[in-house]
């Protein structure tokens, strides 16, 4: 028998529905009471218990929870996804003819590759979840359909499940769409059903208690005069889609999820109420995250129950393990070694192994394991030898791991972690009841490991994180709301992309399809939520208050739009409604500008003994940045590049001109198309040996700009030999003592001309670069000239020179790598000629492939390159580091400034 009993809108649901369910306490043992979510069956059993500690609560039920069948025949939807998978495989190529209304175009197996089966069958059980809980199945569906335009697909997919269910049979299962067909029972045991605020049903739910024997009482959170509004079940019609609903005074729209939680903490600030006051939800899920982070931080522990909750650590752990399974790289080695559930596999001392792994990429970044071995193998600093003990363990047991049987695998691998916390317990006890549940399927079933591991990932949530004991209040989903007792209601996310909600994202299911099939629409949903909102706002209208808060962008600066349900006023108050929600609305930071409250304290380091050419050069741009480079080593790694960056590219074809330079036959190859074989073999022997057997696409891609680079040098080489230059030597090293230190580097290349006798210092460029002497020094052609703050006048840096033209001009040094090159072969500076400075240029094109010596480059200009070397090592010996130029060339900090002065950003370092 169905009856409907309405409590009014004299105050919320809640004590209503408590004060309804205590007036008859004997029944309560022998009734089911069926709320809407299971949140708000937790809200209505704390409520009992603080009202009536002693009574015997009844049993609580969501519909969700109804059409939940115990029989272990039944498959589980893991289980009727794989066999929609199986059945897809099953398929040959020329099958899918005659399925052409569902595919036009077959799907491409060459790859071997399942994912395309795994998708089409993730969304075919999902509308078969749907179809079901309205007493449908793909080929009941199919009948309903046959005359719309959509019928051929549907016959399609009607034939395909017809195959998926004998596969089911022939497992010893049966699906759960035929299953609820043949006969859905109620619970036995309850005398009385009651409906409690339930607003939405799938059609054989309302069938089953249509039908059922006992008394079905639906309580409706309205007054009895609004009888014709709502089904015999309780449901609101479709008539509050057209409803006025007067909406209260404080209807705001702000920027984003951030101002929508300030927006609410000044709502619950005027209401001057506790916390009990407050009825606090959110239709946005995202805003109920920020909002209960903004409730907490300012003196209310709050608790989101639909907050998306961290992975539990040995979940984590496995889906690092599965990345892992599918691919053994260095990147995925990287990810097992930073989870703490890898000690117990590895030995201990994962920070450090970590460490060094992250050194190994830094140099070696496309490097799999095997090569990385390789490398370790070669070394016998303990570090290495730690992390390829470390790195062998882990390929072993992946091996290990993929030869084994799946459970026994899985269950091995979970107790070689030794994990003992609680959390990892319980969901090593679920893990465990999966497996015992799928023993029998996976013998049947040829699928890899990783496909099982993926399974089990997906059928193992993590579980739910428990209310903290310290929480004062919750923010509530949307549907939750109407359980909240509280008289001043706030509701955040008042958005048409949350309110009304739709009906799901199947692309089966257009909103003709529904109707046509008597699904759920989205009509049904607006009249719904249309419902909620109006009688939640009735509720209030004498005891309380009520707030609604929408947002014009999402966290992500996606437009929303207001919800349509705060347009559904009346017609007199369209108009201010529409000027107020679609009004111009200042994004957050416009009149703010962010100002750091801290600045960044650089480490008093001790000077080091040697400093190199290069970094001299630092030191001419800006002398606190040469600190933080030069003296306290600060660099970006980037060890999870998958292509060289400029200076791996130039690295690797210094080192192939290197090798060439050493053997002293091949230096000597006269022939352009014999030098460039000899280069060719020597690169590709060192990308095998730097990035691996199988190096990206965008490594080879590099491999060959470097081959048409030197093979272009190649041409140019031979024709300077030809021309009586002959290298004497490669990689020389010098050393230059100056103010206590060294100045240590090495010269790339240094040529002697067979006739004249006048030697070069060579630098091999494959960077954009200027002419040599414009590489060197700047000419200061007016008062304009841009010239460093830390260079005193008349101080080294500045020199006076005769220009190209030979007039006199000024300059400044600004790099002293090719002079001080000169000066190591040349100690005494003197002599009318000294070597010659050089860049061999390796550039993009043929043309910028070239020698550019300074033909000009004096005893003078040696002399005073060496000046302005002594000024800076006296500069640095008495640790004049401050303060930093405003502006460089390239700034290699700019991540840690953030677009502000270096000085501000920095305190100057300390004196030791």
């Amino acid at each position: 028998m169905l009856q409907r009993k309405f409590l009014g809108w004299s105050a919320p649901f809640l004590p209503l529905l408590v004060d309804h369910l205590l007036h008859d306490r004997a029944a309560l043992a022998s009734t089911l009471v069926v709320v809407p979510t299971s949140q708000s069956g937790r809200i209505l059993r704390e409520s009992l218990a603080a009202r009536a500690s002693s009574l015997l609560a009844p049993t609580v039920a969501t519909p969700g929870s109804l059409l939940h069948l115990d029989d272990p025949r039944i498959a589980p939807p893991w289980l009727e996804k794989i066999a929609w998978i199986e059945t897809l495989e099953s398929i040959p190529q020329s099958g899918w003819e005659s399925y052409s209304d569902l595919l036009p175009l077959p799907p491409d197996t060459s790859d071997m590759s399942s994912d395309w089966a795994s998708s089409l069958a993730s969304e075919i059980v999902s509308l078969r979840a749907t179809l079901q809980e309205h007493l449908h199945n793909l080929f009941t569906a199919s009948k309903f359909l046959a005359t719309t335009p959509e019928a051929g697909r549907w016959e399609n997919l009607a034939r395909l499940e017809t195959l998926v269910e004998k596969r089911l049979a022939a497992w010893s299962h049966t699906s759960r769409s035929t299953a609820l067909r043949n006969g859905f029972n109620l619970p036995v045991g309850f005398s009385h059903i009651i409906l409690a605020g339930v607003t939405e049903m799938p059609s054989c739910l309302r069938e089953a208690f249509e039908k059922y024997s006992g008394t079905v009482t639906a309580l409706i959170a309205a007054p009895a005069s609004e009888e014709e509004s709502f089904s015999s079940l309780g449901l609101p019609l479709g008539s509050w889609v057209s409803r006025e609903i007067q909406l209260p005074e404080d209807v705001r729209i702000v920027a984003d999820p951030a101002q929508q939680a300030a927006a609410a903490l000044d709502a619950i600030a005027s209401t001057g109420a506790s916390s009990t006051g407050i009825a606090l939800g959110s239709a946005d899920k995202q805003t109920g995250t920020t909002l209960a982070r903004s409730l907490t931080e300012n003196g209310w522990p709050a608790f989101h129950p639909a907050a998306t909750q961290p992975l539990p650590g040995l979940l984590r752990w496995l889906q690092v393990w599965k990345k892992w399974l599918h691919k053994p790289s260095s990147r995925n080695l990287a990810s097992l070694l930073s989870l703490p559930e890898s000690s117990a596999l590895i030995s201990g001392y994962r920070a450090q192994k970590l460490l060094t792994l992250s050194k190994l990429r830094d140099k070696h970044p496309t490097c799999e394991p095997a090569a990385l071995l390789d490398i370790l193998t070669a070394s016998d600093q303990k570090p290495e030898q730690d992390l390829r003990a470390a790195l062998s363990t882990l390929l072993t047991l992946r091996q290990r791991f993929i030869s084994a049987d799946f459970p026994g695998a899985i269950l091995s691998h979970i107790s070689d972690i030794r994990l003992n916390d609680d959390v990892s317990a319980r969901t090593f006890a679920r893990i465990s009841e999966f497996l015992e549940v799928a023993a029998p399927v996976l013998t049947k079933i040829d699928r890899s490991h990783l496909f099982w591991l993926q399974l089990l990932l997906c059928e193992i949530p993590p579980p739910p994180t428990p209310p903290p004991a310290d929480r004062v209040i919750d923010v509530q989903g949307w549907l939750e709301l109407l359980y909240e007792p509280g008289p001043h209601l706030v509701i955040c996310g008042m958005n048409e992309t949350f309110l009304p909600s739709r009906s799901g994202g199947e692309p089966w299911l257009s909103e003709n399809i529904r109707k046509a099939l008597k699904i759920n629409t989205d009509t049904d949903r607006h009249a719904r939520d249309a419902y909620l909102l109006h009688a939640m706002l009735k509720m209030r209208e004498e005891i309380g208050s009520a707030h609604l808060i929408c947002g014009k962008n999402g966290p992500g600066g996606e437009t929303y739009l207001p919800s349509r349900l705060l347009l559904q006023v009346p017609r007199q108050q369209l108009v201010p409604t529409v000027k107020n929600l679609f009004r111009e609305i200042e994004p957050p930071e416009a009149n703010l500008v962010w100002t750091r409250d801290f600045e960044w304290q650089p480490p008093s380091i001790e000077l080091p003994e040697r400093i190199s050419v290069t970094a001299l050069r630092d030191y001419l741009a800006c002398p606190f940045r040469f600190y933080l480079k030069q003296i306290v080593r600060m660099a970006e790694p980037e060890p999870d590049r998958r292509e060289m960056n400029a200076r791996d590219f130039g690295s690797i074809t210094h080192l192939v001109l290197e090798i060439w330079g050493h053997d002293t036959e091949a230096r000597r190859i006269t022939d352009p198309a014999t030098l460039g074989r000899f280069l060719k073999a020597t690169l590709d022997q060192l990308i095998l040996e730097q990035f691996g057997r199988k190096p990206p696409l965008a490594i080879r891609i590099q491999r060959q700009a470097i081959l048409q680079r030197l093979v272009w040098f190649a041409n140019q080489q031979v024709k300077v030999r030809s021309e009586g230059w002959e290298i004497i030597d490669v990689e020389r090293k010098l050393s230059i003592p100056s103010n206590g230190f060294i100045i240590s580097g090495k010269i790339d290349r240094i040529d002697i001309h067979n006739e004249t006798g006048r030697l070069r210092v060579i630098d091999y460029k494959t960077g954009d670069a200027k002419d040599v002497e414009k590489e060197h020094r700047h000419k200061i052609t007016s008062v304009k000239t841009r010239v460093p703050a830390h260079f005193e006048e008349g101080s080294a840096p500045f020199q006076t020179a005769e220009d190209a033209k030979g007039k006199t001009a000024d300059y400044f040094w600004k790099n002293l790598q090719l002079p001080l090159y000169a000066l190591a072969e040349n100690p005494a500076h003197t002599g009318a000629q000294p070597p010659v400075p050089t860049y061999v240029h390796l550039g993009k094109t043929e043309d910028n492939v070239k020698f550019t010596p300074w033909e000009t480059f004096n005893s003078e200009d040696l002399a005073s390159a060496k000046s302005c070397a002594d000024w800076i090592t006296a500069s640095i010996r008495q640790r004049n580091f401050w303060p930093p130029a405003e502006k460089v060339s390239y700034d290699d900090f700019a991540i840690l400034t953030h677009n502000i002065p270096a000085a501000n950003a920095f305190s100057e370092p300390a004196l030791l």
